[in-house]
């Protein structure tokens, strides 16, 4: 049941794009404003906004998940998995970005760094286009990531309430500067999101050019200082064959853009193939154990 659960939801993310309507998130912000009116140490103000939901779904489902012969459980699981799933239109993301590559248009790219991940143009001042377009990259991989691949594999542990304790965290790391827990909730999830991120990378080897990227692969599996999103955007390339530069290696503006859109396809297909192998593991682990 658990696994038609999560079948179900992808299904009507990927046909209906329905998760947006169940994806509100205001009634965590005001629980966050209201926790911050109380002083709390940063630990403490974490476990609690993060606990105290999740404890709540797991009541709900030990209550009325067994209604109807599970099925009412099941309905209560799709729905706590469409809002767990990422916030925004991922792939309308990345085709806009890509025909921003494909035009060679800097500024319409800049600004949807700036609308997507709240980038600040002026950091790719000295970098240019070559800057801008790698930190893109990396910026995508980790959406990709952290949209499905982390949300399912907290899922399969921990059913509905780890999909939602890990969606929760990720708000509360994006919402946290200003916060006591400012520098606590980034580094939390950093090694929340280091196994399901490691898997990630594994399944980029296996579906991309495995000799290619095994050697960063296994430099992955030991690596616990570096960022998640930096380690799979190398990964990443590294499977892809990708060269660290494009404008820098061709020096002309055309190629650069041609290069750059093609780079994109390469990287959607890359995580949509993960993502096909990642869901064809978790069916043969629902399947035999």
């Amino acid at each position: 049941m658990t696994f038609l659960a999560l079948v179900v939801a992808l299904i009507l993310v990927h046909y209906w794009d329905s998760s947006q309507q169940f994806q509100r998130d205001e009634w965590f912000y005001s629980l966050l404003n209201r926790f911050a009116g109380w002083s709390f140490p940063p630990v403490l103000e974490l476990l609690l906004v993060i606990m105290l939901p999740a404890a709540a779904i797991w009541l709900l489902l030990e209550l009325f998940g067994g209604w109807l012969f599970g099925l009412v459980g099941m309905g209560l699981t799709v729905c706590l998995l469409l809002y767990s799933f990422g916030r925004g239109d991922y792939e309308a993301a990345v085709t806009r970005y890509r025909s921003q590559c494909g035009g060679g248009d800097l500024q319409s790219a800049l600004l949807s760094a700036e609308e997507l991940f709240a980038a600040d143009p002026a950091d790719f001042d000295e970098t240019g286009p070559e800057g801008l377009h790698r930190w893109m990259k990396k910026r995508f991989v980790y959406m990709a990531f952290e949209r499905w691949f982390a949300v399912i594999f907290y899922f399969v542990l921990f059913g509905p309430v780890g999909a939602v304790a890990y969606r929760l965290l990720q708000i509360y790391a994006e919402s946290s500067r200003a916060r006591p827990a400012a520098g606590l909730a980034p580094s939390v999830l950093h090694y929340i999101d280091w196994v399901p991120s490691r898997l990630m990378l594994t399944a980029f080897a296996l579906t991309g050019d495995y000799v290619g990227s095994r050697a960063l692969l296994s430099d992955a599996w030991q690596d616990l200082r570096n960022g998640n999103a930096q380690v799979l955007s190398d990964c990443a390339h590294a499977a892809l064959g990708l060269k660290s530069t494009v404008y820098n290696d061709s020096g002309d503006q055309a190629t650069f853009a041609q290069v750059s859109e093609w780079e994109v396809d390469q990287l959607h297909g890359l995580i949509s193939r993960s993502a096909i192998a990642w869901l064809l593991f978790v069916s043969l682990l629902t399947i035999f154990l």
